[in-house]
């Protein structure tokens, strides 16, 4: 039964690791795109610190209450079920995929609180105007995509790197960028990782050691917070359009759920063989992370998932013409909202003088 249950609780995290960030991604306006995705990764260390607490022996953690803490689970699912059917279906998917645009213009007035969509609206009807298929693209269609190719590699890195270390908060990215707070971060826990291991080295010799190497700790929860804790999550939405979005984010959690087990499994081992050396491999994971993020990585705060992709079509290579001609008529398409916009106000303001 326990081994049942915890493949259930395994399969829904791994789909909910995959299809929330997503969600949240395709249902947020492009300026606070980041800001909600943050939420995925902070829920996540919530419940994380709350199973710790839970877990305590002055709680549940004995041998006569273990399985009040299993039965705890059913308090979160219970209120996902009564919520669910309330939320409405993204407006991209209905937009893009089931070509619902009454469907989406509904929940994009439900998501928004407000009836003027046509703005969003138009914007995903640019991304569907230039993105390459309209169907879904599955995980050996999304590999074997030439132009997609740096975006796999730069979600695979990111998702490697996630699992090094502890816990999330803030959101400090929609002010600061998803790149810098990457690149800062890594290299940080770069640097608080290689200052642990000289004060683990030396900690029997002085007796004020421990106390640096605790603040080091401090100090790499800190790094981890300040970018890589949340970001990739965000990142990984923000990469890719509509029709392999899904696979993308196949590929990142299972990347993600491997590292985890890896590093979980292997890092004993590798403690008993190094001793006070052994987080000089994160260092080196870490120090790699960053340097590949400022090469490779553009920045993506507020741009549409199109310029996203444009950003990207150099790196890989493979732009062709008709992609080229399809992006420009959507810039195109934009600046002409803008001129009309500023032409009706301009129009408004007279009319109102005269």
């Amino acid at each position: 039964m326990l081994i049942i249950g915890r493949f259930i609780i395994g399969m829904d995290s791994g789909v909910s690791l995959s299809v929330l960030p997503m969600y949240l991604g395709e249902i947020s306006p492009r300026q606070v795109r980041g800001s909600i995705g943050q939420f995925h990764s902070i829920f996540i260390c919530l419940g994380v610190f709350i199973g710790q607490v839970l877990g305590l022996p002055e709680i549940f953690g004995q041998e006569s209450r273990w399985n009040f803490l299993f039965a705890f689970l059913a308090f979160p699912a219970l209120l996902q079920l009564c919520v669910l059917p309330f939320l409405p279906e993204s407006p991209r998917f209905l937009l893009m995929e089931r070509r619902d645009e009454v469907g989406a213009e509904k929940a994009f007035q439900a998501f928004l609180g407000r009836t003027d969509v046509s703005r969003e609206l138009a914007e995903v009807h640019a991304e569907s105007r230039a993105q390459n298929t309209q169907r879904t693209a599955s995980v050996l269609e999304l590999v074997q995509k030439r132009s997609l190719r740096w975006q796999i590699i730069t979600v695979g890195v990111v998702m490697s790197c996630y699992q090094l270390c502890g816990l999330n908060a803030g959101l400090v990215i929609e002010k600061t960028g998803r790149r810098p707070l990457l690149i800062f971060g890594f290299s940080a826990m770069a640097v608080f990782f290689s200052l642990l291991t000289v004060f683990l080295h030396y900690q029997d010799r002085f007796s004020w050691m421990p106390y640096l190497s605790f603040i080091s700790i401090l100090l790499l929860i800190a790094s981890f917070c300040s970018g890589p804790g949340g970001v990739p999550f965000v990142l990984t939405g923000e990469l890719f359009e509509q029709s392999y979005r899904p696979a993308a984010f196949m590929i990142a959690g299972s990347i993600n759920w491997l590292a985890n087990f890896t590093v979980g499994l292997l890092f004993p081992f590798i403690q008993a063989a190094l001793q006070t050396f052994a987080f000089l491999l994160f260092v080196v994971v870490c120090a790699t992370g960053a340097v590949y993020l400022l090469v490779v990585l553009p920045e993506t705060k507020n741009k549409t998932f199109v310029e996203i992709s444009q950003s990207f079509a150099k790196i890989n290579g493979v732009q062709d013409e008709d992609e080229e001609r399809e992006m420009q008529d959507v810039l195109d398409t934009n600046h002409t909202n803008n001129t009309s916009g500023l032409k009706g106000g301009a129009d408004v303001e007279r009319e109102s003088t005269f």
